[in-house]
């Protein structure tokens, strides 16, 4: 793992109220994946439903989706990173959070 993997940025987040974007296994063996894409901005507004990542596998290839509503307030890899299955990608903060937006 990288020397600021996700995990050690999380941890030192100073926003403890916010919503995850994951890299979810779906079926079949663990995979790793590979970002391909990233579809926002960091502050960006991100609406439900919104595509926010694309990642490939072996296979297939991904779209990850927003499952709330919010600002996107950080990135755990970069374009080409390798991911592994079930990481958090990225972080959505609350709009309320998100000086008065």
């Amino acid at each position: 793992m990288k020397a600021n993997s996700w995990e050690e940025k999380l941890a030192n987040s100073k926003n403890y109220s916010f919503f995850e974007i994951r890299v979810d296994h779906l079926s079949g063996p663990p995979k790793d994946y590979r970002l391909m894409a990233w579809h926002f901005d960091v502050g960006a507004e991100v609406k439900l439903g919104d595509i926010v990542a694309t990642v490939e596998t072996e296979r297939s290839t991904m779209e990850i989706e927003a499952l709330e509503h919010g600002i996107l307030a950080e990135r755990f890899f970069q374009v080409g990173d390798k991911i592994p299955d079930g990481a958090m990608i990225a972080r959505l903060d609350p709009i309320d959070k998100q000086s008065g937006r």
